[in-house]
């Protein structure tokens, strides 16, 4: 067990390091809203549920962060990690909304009303057995963050074809060095989603090798 927690240390600092000089981005600031708009009116209505989907499901951030918080009280890497974990997927829920608002899909109002009707549900990890203790809370997150990863993925495909772009970036978006209006979003909230399952996948690998 020592062992494992020590090696545990190692894997939050090699990400928390990354986290801080590779994807420290914020939803207020570096995604390109004026495309956004711009381009708002090619998004077909099927990608537009599916962001609003996704802006539901990551507005429960809050209820992962608390449960987890509780599991780990006594874990201070593990408690500390699941704080950087939250303070970035909080960031999520954000950029879908704000994507929605700047595409002109939804207005302020259809978005605060969304939110608000999420809000009365609560999350909670006994709706999944076997993730009740600190391995099997660390295995589901692995799963879902790449299983997430997989789906945004998928969206910013659609959403590239859509806007009439090709799969991969055009040389003018590498040379920037950003993608185009919602594709961006999908890029950078992607990133993070990798990070998180690379960084579960880690301590999975380790508990392994150590239990």
């Amino acid at each position: 067990q020592r062992a494992l927690d020590q090696e545990t240390e190692s894997h939050y600092i090699a990400y928390f390091s990354r986290a801080m000089k590779q994807r420290n981005w914020s939803p207020w600031h570096d995604l390109p809203f004026d495309e956004m708009r711009e381009r708002g009116h090619q998004l077909s209505e099927d990608t537009i549920n599916l962001i609003e989907g996704f802006l539901g499901v990551e507005e429960y951030v809050g209820d992962y962060v608390q449960e987890g918080l509780a599991m780990f009280h006594t874990h201070r890497t593990r408690r500390n990690m699941h704080l950087q974990w939250g303070a970035e997927e909080a960031k999520h829920s954000l950029a879908w909304e704000l994507v929605l608002q700047h595409s002109q899909a939804r207005t302020e109002e259809q978005l605060a009303a969304y939110i608000e009707k999420v809000h009365d549900s609560h999350w909670s990890q006994k709706q999944h057995p076997g993730i009740e203790n600190s391995l099997g809370s660390t295995a589901y997150a692995m799963v879902q963050e790449r299983a997430t990863f997989f789906h945004y993925q998928e969206v910013r495909a659609r959403i590239r074809h859509e806007y009439g772009l090709p799969p991969e970036p055009t040389p003018e978006e590498r040379q920037r060095g950003y993608e185009i209006g919602a594709s961006e979003a999908f890029r950078v909230v992607g990133q993070d989603e990798i990070a998180h399952y690379s960084l579960f996948l880690r301590i999975v690998q380790s508990a392994l090798k150590y239990l």
